[in-house]
């Protein structure tokens, strides 16, 4: 039995991790997030949630004090604004808690797991592989590979174990209604249209119960290294888009071209995650029509 620390849990990703862990084992759970409190069913008598802010500095000596064998640092900020801002807010929040965190880690000669992007890998020919050539192109994968970065000298200089996934294009329920599919499911079960682009770009859609999996069996087995976490099964948003529609039988909402592509697209967004799966034996169990149809008799968004 040991304790581990998760930030973010109120986030999509560090919400379902903390329920998965929640539902097997005894280990005692420390969530942490800057909200009130922590979006969990139940009261769970294995939990302690902290409201804490892990961009700042501050949080460090309290975090430490609470011993953590294990440190999932899943907390983090998404933004699409080039202002300068939005850039600091991104770095703090991603490079600079990552720092905070790792410090915790040492401290306590904690396991240390951080969830990055594939988007580290840029715009290039996929599929991409751990050693294909990183190549961020906005300041929020920037600051996720900083932030990678940070977790390899930790582990490096201070004989941190340490576990790094870049994750593909997650969707499952309950995500921000702003990403593409969630956008798309909320405009079938609300019977509006849905504009997209020509829908050309490839993404590799992955859902949420294979990349809590993932985290779930690192941390069980203490796995360490870089991974991807993908399907390696790269789709066109128009083929999603027309595969939801489908299953839905109102292809009638799509609007294709109906608006233009960004300034700076991602055309082959593919990850092989053949070395995680060499390495445990993992591999995604949910294609994207099966994660659709989930989405869609859950009627969610």
């Amino acid at each position: 039995m040991g304790t581990f620390l998760i930030t973010g849990v109120n986030g999509f990703l560090g919400h379902s991790v903390l329920e998965a862990l929640l539902r097997t084992g005894n280990d005692k759970i420390i969530g942490v997030d800057i909200q009130e409190q922590a979006k969990v069913r139940g009261e769970p008598t294995r939990l302690t949630y902290k409201r804490v802010d892990v961009g700042d500095s501050g949080c460090i000596k309290e975090l430490i004090d609470l011993k953590p064998d294990t440190v999932i640092h899943l907390a983090g900020v998404l933004a699409k604004s080039e202002d300068v801002r939005s850039q600091l807010e991104l770095f703090k929040g991603n490079e600079g808690s990552t720092h905070n965190m790792l410090q915790v880690a040492r401290a306590n000669r904690s396991h240390f797991l951080f969830s990055s992007t594939g988007l580290v890998y840029g715009n290039q020919p996929g599929p991409f592989f751990e050693d294909t050539r990183v190549s961020p192109e906005d300041y929020y994968s920037l600051s996720k590979y900083c932030a990678e970065e940070m977790v390899r000298f930790f582990s490096m200089r201070y004989s941190i174990p340490s576990t790094i996934f870049r994750i593909a294009v997650l969707y499952g329920p309950d995500q921000k209604a702003s990403m593409f599919i969630p956008s798309l499911v909320s405009a079938i079960n609300n019977n509006e249209q849905f504009k997209m682009t020509a829908g050309e770009q490839k993404r590799d859609f992955i859902y949420i119960d294979d990349v809590v999996s993932a985290f779930c069996m690192a941390v069980r087995n203490s796995v360490t290294g870089l991974y991807n976490l993908g399907t390696g099964n790269a789709v066109k948003m128009i083929d999603a888009a027309n595969m939801a529609m489908s299953i839905a039988q109102k292809n009638d909402l799509l609007k294709v071209g109906a608006l233009p592509y960004r300034e700076k697209e991602s055309w082959e967004y593919n990850l092989n995650s053949e070395k995680f799966k060499r390495r445990t034996g993992w591999s995604a169990e949910t294609d994207l029509k099966s994660g659709l149809e989930k989405l869609l008799k859950l009627k969610a968004y």
